[in-house]
């Protein structure tokens, strides 16, 4: 269960979230050539239910906050879940200087912190002295 005053915090932000970033998918839906009837039922799963609340688009983000973490305990697809929620953070650093808040740094280190994961080679298991080649 989330903390029920981060919720009520997280819940009140997010119709600023939406008004910041509604216009940027209307221009790709635009940009892609997408009907209207498709732009509109994107914009449902994406982003607003209709009520100019962006819940939609606050759990889209924490579903993908999540999913991002899973792949980051799973050593194999940790390159990809890092490359990912870098892109999130990114996003969140986006919102927040266009918001003209002072909240933009923590996601911006955030998602340095994840690029560098990205980037930095992740450990390998360590090979069993049985494995080395013999010598005759």
């Amino acid at each position: 269960m989330v903390h029920a005053d981060t919720h009520k915090f997280l819940a009140s932000e997010a119709k600023h979230w939406g008004k910041i970033w509604k216009p940027l998918f209307d221009q790709v839906w635009k940009t892609a050539s997408v009907d209207s009837a498709t732009a509109d039922m994107l914009d449902l799963l994406l982003l607003d239910d209709g009520s100019s609340s962006y819940q939609i688009l606050m759990k889209n983000i924490g579903y993908s906050e999540i999913i991002c973490a899973l792949f980051l305990l799973l050593n194999t697809s940790a390159s990809f879940g890092a490359l990912f929620l870098a892109a999130i953070m990114a996003g969140a650093t986006y919102t927040h200087i266009a918001m003209k808040d002072d909240k933009a740094l923590i996601p911006g280190v955030l998602g340095a912190l994840c690029l560098l994961v990205f980037i930095l080679p992740s450990r390998s298991t360590p090979k069993k002295a049985s494995d080395k080649p013999k010598k005759n």
